[in-house]
């Protein structure tokens, strides 16, 4: 053994020279060359084994070195020779074996003592792939090449034995400790060398790959599909380790190249357990300077200053770079720093001072105080940091410099006194102390801070540390976690001399009371005393209670200091409580009394030493019972005795089961059941919702206690629980064994409650066999429905050992239990394949009638049973049976999908030509199942169903490839299905021009009619025009006449789709037909506002001015429903020659039309293509009178603007102001008057006509004020 620091003793253990002869045997026989010198030369094997023990003199290691070097000699007298010249210690033998190295080949010498270089000053052990991909990396390459990996065993034949393989690790490792040592001389450069291939490795093209995708987001998965890939990538991460001292110098360039890069590998490295990697606080952008700082990279960090970097960066990460180095220790990188101008006083969340202090880098510390660190500027403070670890030297130091002795140590508001009382550290302590520390300061909860805030942030903290232990944040590593009281209120967290009483710190307890401490000082939750007593800290409880610590303190929820020593069983500390006037039975804690928590815990010794001081027995002020309860649930027999002796009530009430008796019972604790009842216990006794003792160990199965109870005179009867007796909930809960004993003592099996109707559904409905088979032998089912109803709640369940039990019993196997069905049924309904089985096996009838599906076969269908359903039509189901909801068993493995069961029922007689299973199949695009059906004889052309034949429904479904197979197989293409149109029409309704092609080729009728139209209609209404363009080829008519718009053009134009109008003129349709309602297509473009339609009507020579009798013109259908544009189209291509024309229903002028409906923009384009501003209609009158009378009255005053006559008589009113008094429209009846419209004339014409009925309006009566409201009519319709 040896320690590496070499001031520890050490002693090789000496190996026998019987266990070195057996290795040289081994290794003699384990090397082909040396084996053949042997057997060539037999006395060579006895002078190898005598000359290599007594040159090694019980030395293994030397022994092994030996050996190896006669494994490579190619002569017996060679071997001879290096026997005579062994070395006889490990200085000669490490010599001899690199001589042997250096006498290889080139490419051998070079192999090992590149191997060699990595082993020895690798890190950590290397595995064999990270050795072989080391080796393969060549300086000033891209890629690499897989073929360039060495073995390893030429690797480990090359280094003649200093190597050594570890097989179930597949590491490899120098051959002893001592190696390195001499190892270590030999190889100057090998931090330059590795560093060198590390730093190639990760510019390798498809290792960059990996740093890219981890900046993109991909990180986790990365990491393992790198070490997959690329061995040697799980090493990379000790490349800046490595890169420490001369390579800063040697690989200057190419480490600055690498830093400049960093950043991007933070993430990929992050967990490789190497700093600075480790570190979570990295800069989010490229700062060589933070990494190399971080790194320990002095010349390279010297550099940088040198070249520009600023020593103060931006807070480009939560630590600044002199942050950085402060918590690493790297003492020249810091003074470098603040020579080059980093202040010590840098805003950052993690101040350089604190940082040092905390990780207990006194060196730096004193640096940056010299260089005007301020030593109180955060919170928590330096001093806090450096107390937290104990670092007394830097706490002197600080102190030293002023630091405030009783600042916040950390997150949980504790100071440095108690920080340092909860860590023990008694030498800080006495300094603080020394210091003016307050000794009885309290901390906790900052003030302002709720508790949820609290509570979450101490959780954080607490994963923070828990949650990956190899990732390192500086910050996070300053936190102060204190565990006790994380409850606590603001400033009531404790005393250091509570914590230190908690942490049971004995002698930092006596200091902090030889300095005044408080010792009745308590914190929300617990006193010093109390929680030194809870610990079972005797000698620190001595201490308070010498101090005057009052003993009986008022002990709140958590109970008295003795209550807690009593929770805990410390016995010593309980009696010195007791002896220092403790009240034995104050009231407190969870179980309210120490008698009563000790009793529950089985602390023996304290229960006795309570009751000797005068516990009383029976106190029992909760609901946790006495202590003689909460003794008997625990099963503590010895305390229970003592309890008893000393006069507990074995049968007070209380506890969660009511009395000590049932949670003795209800535990199945046997000997206190025995105690209790020979101390007088009321084996009867009811108490609470769990009922009597025996019914709570019959629900546990505990039999020893049920008959016990029982031969104590026990109720077998008594019902309990949830309204069951003993012997229901015994069986309930499967209890073989308490049910036969209960059986035995005369329970009554008919007594059952609760939700179940007889025993033995109880049996059933748990699945419980035995016991079943129990009750039918104890007559437990008298009748046959309570057997028959038990067979099909076995079925249903899949009982198949209750179903078993039930027929051997001769319940009969074909009864049915209600509605719900017989046995099979309903096995076959739930998939129980084995009960079905056994049914069948024991006479079921396969078709009996009932159930929720009529029948087994069509409940194992309907259910996709496949199993059953073999099992059911091998047994000779009726394949055809048929039930009114659910049709036959092949129509519904039709409507499941089911080809197997389909093919089955099928093969057995199934009729494929009822209950439209062919249309069923069609409609799920079922190929197989429909191709299936056809070859067995399904019409093909049979109506059914929804849509009529299998290929309309088909077509409407949108399956393709069925309708292609139903019309392969000789369907009807013209049939006229449900939907009253035919294929055709179907599938040019659902725009399936697959469907259609196929239709049209196999002699489907272009131009048949529906209610739609015809087909060339119906793809019009759709707007598909590779339909139309299909149809059309195929001889459509193009000017057929039908359905609501008259021809294809007129739909195609009513619905827009201008590239059908387009198509259909180009194919002669009949431009200016005039069919339907609306007339000329050009007229059902312009009512719908189609503007490209229009164009194109309109390019293609349509008659602009044709007017419909109904409707009128296209320009009076546009202006009638607002559609700008089209007027404008229609303007300039014509239509302003006819612009004054009335016509339409209510033979109206196109700008009378617009006027009515408030189209201001039309009425404004009407205007200047001359439309007359003053025709009037004979009904209606003028375009003014119209637009007064529903209120628009932006159009009122355009046309007013334009030179309408504000007094024009006509209308149903009379005259513009007429009608706009009369409907109420108060802006416009004051526009109207503005602009001249005389009201006297008009009353002078009432007047003269002497009508009675006159709807005259005088200008009295219509004086209309801004008080009144401007009340909209309801507008004429002139649709």
């Amino acid at each position: 053994m040896k320690d590496g620091g070499g001031t520890t003793p050490y002693r090789e253990i000496q190996a026998s020279d019987e266990d070195i002869q057996k290795y040289v045997e081994q290794r003699i026989l384990a090397h082909a060359r040396l084996s053949l010198h042997v057997q060539t030369s037999p006395e060579l094997r006895e002078q190898i084994i005598t000359t290599i023990i007594k040159a090694v003199d019980g030395m293994f290691l030397l022994a092994k070195l030996h050996t190896e070097s006669l494994v490579t000699k190619t002569t017996i007298k060679s071997v001879r020779e290096t026997l005579k010249n062994l070395p006889k210690d490990l200085d000669g033998a490490y010599e001899d074996t690199m001589n042997r190295i250096n006498q290889q080949t080139v490419d051998e010498r070079e192999l090992a003592l590149a191997a060699l270089t990595w082993v020895a000053n690798a890190h950590r052990v290397l595995t064999v792939k990270e050795l072989r991909e080391a080796l393969a990396v060549k300086a000033g390459e891209k890629t690499l090449d897989p073929d360039d990996r060495p073995e390893i065993s030429i690797i480990l034949d090359a280094c003649a034995g200093l190597l050594v393989l570890n097989d179930s690790s597949s590491t490899v490792r120098l051959v002893h400790y001592s190696t390195q040592s001499y190892l270590d001389g030999l190889f100057p450069d090998a931090q330059t060398d590795i560093t060198r291939a590390l730093l190639t490795y990760l510019a390798f093209d498809d290792v960059q790959r990996y740093a890219d995708r981890a900046l993109a987001g991909d990180k986790w998965p990365i990491l393992f599909e790198a070490k997959g890939k690329h061995p040697l990538f799980g090493y990379c991460g000790h490349c800046l380790v490595h890169a420490v001292g001369k390579p800063e110098v040697q690989l200057r360039d190419m480490i600055l190249n690498f830093l400049g890069t960093a950043v991007k590998w933070h993430s990929p490295m992050q967990w490789a357990d190497v700093l600075p990697w480790s570190l979570e606080e990295w800069p989010l952008a490229s700062r060589p300077l933070w990494v190399a700082a971080a790194a320990n990279l002095r010349s390279i960090a010297e550099y940088l200053l040198d070249h520009g970097a600023a020593p103060e960066d931006e807070m480009i990460s939560r630590v600044s770079t002199l942050c950085v180095a402060s918590f690493m220790g790297h003492t020249e990188i810091v003074k470098l720093l603040i020579n080059r101008g980093a202040s010590t006083k840098t805003a950052c969340p993690c101040s350089a001072l604190r940082l040092a202090s905390t990780q207990g880098h006194a060196e730096i510390v004193q640096i940056l105080l010299e260089n005007g660190a301020d030593v109180d500027a955060d919170e928590p403070t330096a001093l806090g940091g450096a107390v937290q670890k104990g670092h007394i030297k830097i706490v002197r130091l600080l102190l030293e410099k002023g630091a405030n002795v009783n600042a916040s140590a950390g997150v949980e508001s504790f100071n440095v006194l108690q920080l340092a009382s909860q860590r023990g550290h008694e030498e800080v302590i006495r300094l603080l102390l020394d210091n003016g520390a307050d000794v009885n300061a309290k901390g906790g909860r900052p003030k302002g801070v709720s508790q949820a805030d609290w509570q979450a942030e101490l959780e954080w903290v607490r994963g923070m540390m828990t949650l990956d232990q190899r990732r390192r944040s500086i910050c996070d590593a300053e936190i102060l976690h204190l565990d006790p009281d994380s409850n606590a209120a603001p400033g009531e967290s404790g005393t250091a001399l509570y914590l230190a009483s908690l942490k049971g710190h004995t002698e930092i307890v006596r200091l902090l009371l030889e300095k005044g401490a408080e010792a009745n000082a308590v914190g929300r939750e617990w006193s010093a005393l109390a929680v030194a007593s809870n610990k079972g800290h005797t000698e620190i409880v001595s201490l308070l209670l010498k101090n005057g610590v009052d003993v009986n303190a008022e002990a709140r929820e958590h109970g008295s200091a003795l209550y807690l020593a009593s929770m805990e069983g410390h016995v010593e500390t309980a009696y010195l409580l007791l002896e220092h006037g403790a009240n034995v039975n104050e009231l407190g804690g969870t179980y309210h009394s120490a008698l009563s928590v000790a009793s529950k815990q089985g602390h023996t010794k304290i229960v006795y030493l309570l009751l000797e001081n005068g516990a009383d027995v029976n106190f029992a002020p909760g609901r946790h019972g006495t202590a003689l309860y909460l003794a008997s649930v625990e099963g503590h027999p010895e305390i229970v005795v003592r309890l008893l002796e000393e006069g507990a009530d074995v049968n007070a009430m209380g506890g969660v089961f009511g009395s000590a008796l049932s949670a003795a019972s209800k535990k199945g604790h046997t000997e206190t059941v025995h105690l209790l009842l020979v101390n007088g216990a009321d084996v009867n006794f009811v108490a609470g919702k769990y009922g009597t003792a025996l019914y709570l160990a019959s629900e546990e199965g505990h039999t020893e206690i049920v008959l016990l109870l029982l031969e104590k005179g026990a109720d077998i009867d008594e019902v309990g629980g949830e309204d069951n007796s003993a012997l229901q909930v015994a069986i309930e809960n499967g209890h073989a064994e308490t049910v036969g004993l209960l059986l035995e003592k005369g329970a009554n099996v008919d007594e059952v409650g609760g939700e179940y109707n007889s025993a033995l559904q109880v049996a059933v409905e748990n699945g419980h066999a035995e016991i079943v088979r129990l009750l039918i032998d104890k007559g437990a089912a008298r009748d046959s429905e309570q057997l028959c109803s038990a067979l099909a709640g076995a079925s249903y369940e899949g009982y198949t050992k209750i179903v078993r039990v039930l027929l051997e019993k001769g319940v009969d196997v074909n009864s049915a239990a209600g509605n719900d069905g017989n046995a099979l049924q309903l096995a076959s309904e739930q998939g129980q394949t084995e009960v079905v089985r056994l049914l069948l096996d024991n006479g079921a009838d396969v078709d009996a009638v009932g159930g929720e599906y009529g029948s087994a076969l069509q409940a194992a269908v309907k259910n996709e049973h496949r199993d059953i359903v073999h099992l059911l039509v091998e047994k000779g189901a009726n394949v055809n049976a048929a039930t009114e909801e659910y049709g036959n068993a092949l129509q519904v493995a039709v409507e499941n999908r089911d080809t197997e069961i389909v093919r089955l029922l099928i093969d057995n007689g199934a009729k494929v030509n009822g209950y439209d299973v062919l249309q069923v199949a069609s409609a799920a695009g079922q190929k197989e199942i429909v191709q299936l059906l056809l070859d067995n004889g399904a019409d093909i052309n049979a109506m059914g169903g929804k849509y009529g034949t299998a290929l309309q429904t088909a077509v409407q479904e949108g399956c393709t490839e069925t309708a292609h197979l139903l019309v392969e197989n000789g369907a009807d293409v013209n049939i006229v299905g449900g939907e009253k149109e035919s294929a055709l029409q179907a599938a040019i309704k659902n725009g399936n021009a697959d469907i259609v092609s196929l239709l049209l080729s196999n002699g489907a009728n272009v131009n048949a009619e529906s209610e739609f139209g015809n087909a060339l209609q119906v793809a019009c209404l759709t707007g598909s025009e590779e339909i139309v363009g299909l149809l059309i080829v195929s001889g459509a008519d193009i000017n057929g006449a039908g359905g609501e718009y008259g021809s294809a053009l007129q739909l195609a134009s009513a619905r827009g789709h201008s590239e059908i109008v387009r198509l259909l003129l180009d194919n002669d349709a009949d431009i200016d037909a005039m069919w339907g309602g609306v007339g000329t297509a050009l007229a059902a473009a312009s009512m719908e506002g189609h503007t490209a339609s229009v164009r194109i009507l309109l390019e293609k020579g349509a008659n602009v001015n044709t007017v419909n009798q109904y409707d009128g013109s296209a320009l009076l259908m546009a202006c009638n429903n607002g559609h700008t544009e089209t007027v404008r189209l229609l303007l300039e291509n014509g239509a302003d020659r006819d612009i004054n024309v009335m016509g339409g229903e209510y033979g109206l002028s196109p700008l009378q039309m617009a006027s009515n409906n408030g189209h201001t923009e039309i009425v404004r384009l009407l205007l200047e293509n001359g439309a007359d501003v003053n025709a009037a209609a004979k009904k209606y009158g003028c375009a003014l009178q119209v637009t007064s009378e529903e209120g628009h009255e932006e159009v009122v005053r355009l046309l007013l603007e334009n030179g309408a006559d504000v007094n024009a008589g006509g209308g149903e009113y009379g005259s513009a102001l007429q009608a706009a008094v009369k409907k109420e429209r108060t802006k416009i009846v004051q526009l109207l008057r503005e602009k001249g419209a005389k009201d006297k004339e008009v009353e002078l014409t009432e007047k003269e006509t002497g009508s009675e009925d006159s709807d005259y309006i005088s200008p009295e009566e219509s004086e209309v004020t801004g008080s009144q409201s401007d009340s909209e009519s309801k507008s004429r319709s002139l649709e």
